[in-house]
């Protein structure tokens, strides 16, 4: 019988779990990592989230350990949804209160996902224009800070929320939004955590301008960069932005929303020579795209002997990488201009087909490849360790000539996929959990990877947050004053570290090789 879970059951609406059966199935993400929790509480309300917080709090003061581990979907590829001790789960968190079609604005819990908002959302031909897996909370893009394919013309998801409520380390409660001098000054003058933040958060962002505009990756609090704007303004919303849970719980959000853009138009180019397919890119992006993305031939290849065929394509090479540029511009003239002037430097490539209104669906199937290729295994995994890094568009060529090194040091297919927009890249090796010499890999490949990406100018966090296993790492290359800064800012918002400690600055390689798992069963497996 779990006390803690029959003790809380009595204050909550929603309810708090202790059997072993179900704390197993949230002892795990899409991580290698395994944590297995002490309590599940899956709140209704934000009331019944202040009352979680503050217990686990107030244990915190006591020195009783329960950290608060806040959960969405259970989609973090790098550990930082899963926790030793309270895992709260957004799921029944998840209302849809309002939309406004005539301001484009929509508010909704944390826990809606982002497939269930654009489903509603759509009714009233507006969309959030985000390229992420539909089962992904709206609070857990949050926290990620998530920067996808459409980011570069739409922003991140971060920057489509204006206002929040947020649920502080302590169990009280603050609704955000951007403020001028004038109501900083007042809110500074507010008694209690709440006027803390505002006062000391201000003065650390003015110490320190500098050294957060300069950052450049997502590890540490890079959401610090918008809490301050030239003119003064200020919201304490954006330090969330990419804290992974660590700071304080979204509950909920007022969103910006766009009218639903007209069907895109594709255009794929196969290359078997690497320096064609970057000359194309270079080319392609002066063209104003909605996306550029880029995958290793691989992918293709081993899809197609799963029966997954991109059927304008009859044959393609051994090697080489396929180019995927989408044009989503609403008028037709400006699209058959830049669709022209792209067919005109692809000259280079094997192969290549442009999109019509008729085949419209074969080129769907381009999303479904991927997807045959991450899940085609039936003993080891495709794992994310290093999933999302930065690398710079000119250093694209050296970065590839490394994978090829590390394909040939540990005798595996790495085959590379990424947005060029973005310049995110990933790599899933196959890992063999089971075996000792698998769980050895992982930190092995992790290390060697990293070595690459630092060598070309890039950033193992460049395309999210550093969760446990990114951390092991980037905890060692950030400024010492970035550290400090890190350090301070968690102290404010969580003086009692009751908040997903072990993530970010609190990780460490002993915990991570205590934490990885011996199997891995995640179901179906998305990018």
């Amino acid at each position: 019988m779990n006390k803690i879970a029959n003790y809380l059951n009595q204050y909550i609406t929603g309810s708090v779990y202790g059997a072993t059966s179900v704390l197993d199935e949230y002892a795990t993400d899409r991580s290698v990592l395994k944590i297995r929790p002490t309590v599940v509480a899956v709140p209704k309300s934000t009331q019944d989230i202040r009352k979680l917080v503050r217990f686990a709090n107030q244990l915190a003061v006591k020195n009783v350990k329960l950290p608060i581990t806040v959960r969405g979907s259970g989609m973090s590829k790098t550990g930082s949804a899963i926790g030793s001790g309270m895992v709260i789960s957004m799921e029944e968190m998840n209302q849809i209160q309002e939309i406004d079609p005539r301001q484009r604005l929509v508010r909704l819990q944390a826990g809606v996902t982002l497939g269930q908002l654009n489903s509603a959302l759509a009714l009233h031909g507006l969309t959030v224009p985000i390229a992420a897996d539909p089962r992904r909370t709206i609070g857990g893009l949050l926290a990620d800070n998530y920067v996808g394919p459409l980011s570069v013309r739409h922003g991140s998801t971060g920057s489509m929320v204006s206002q929040a409520e947020i649920v502080l380390s302590n169990g009280d409660v603050v609704q955000t939004e951007r403020l001028s001098p004038r109501r900083l000054n007042k809110k500074q003058g507010i008694v209690g955590l709440e006027g803390d933040l505002y006062r000391q958060l201000d003065a650390l962002v003015s110490d320190h301008g500098e050294a957060i505009a300069a950052s450049s990756d997502l590890a540490g609090y890079a959401g610090l960069a918008g809490v301050k704007y030239k003119n003064e303004s200020f919201d304490l919303l954006p330090a969330l932005f990419g804290s992974e849970g660590t700071l304080g719980v979204i509950t909920e959000v007022i969103m910006s929303c766009e009218i639903i853009a007209a069907s895109p138009q594709y255009l794929v180019a196969v290359y078997s020579d690497v320096d064609a397919a970057l000359e194309f890119v270079e080319e392609a992006t002066t063209q104003d795209p909605a996306g550029i993305d880029v995958c290793d031939l691989t992918l293709f290849r081993e899809a197609k002997e799963q029966g997954k065929v991109f059927r304008p394509f009859d044959t393609l090479p051994e090697n080489g990488l396929v180019v995927v540029v989408t044009l989503d511009d609403l008028q037709n003239r400006r699209r058959g201009k830049k669709l022209k002037n792209l067919l005109a430097a692809v000259d280079g490539a094997v192969d290549y087909i442009a999109s019509t209104s008729e085949d419209q669906e074969d080129f769907v199937e381009l999303e479904s490849v991927l997807s045959v290729y991450l899940n085609n295994l039936p003993r080891a995994v495709r794992a994310p360790i290093t999933d999302d890094v930065y690398i710079p568009r000119d250093q694209l060529k050296a970065y590839f000539s490394g994978i090829v090194e590390l394909e040939q040091k540990y005798q595996i297919s790495l085959p590379v996929f990424g947005s060029i927009l973005t310049a995110n890249y990933s790599v899933r090796p196959e890992i063999d959990l089971t075996s000792v010499s698998g769980r050895q890999f992982v930190l092995a490949f992790l290390r060697d990877h990293n070595k690459l990406i630092r060598s070309c100018g890039g950033s193992l966090a460049g395309g999210s947050p550093e969760g446990r296993i990114k951390a092991i790492l980037t905890n060692f290359y950030l400024e010492p004053e970035l550290v400090q800064v890190c350090e301070e800012l968690k102290d404010m918002f969580d003086p009692n570290h009751v908040l997903n400690p072990g993530v970010k600055q609190d990780a460490t390689l002993r915990s991570v090789v205590r934490q990885l798992r011996t199997t891995y069963s995640p179901g179906i497996i998305s990018k």
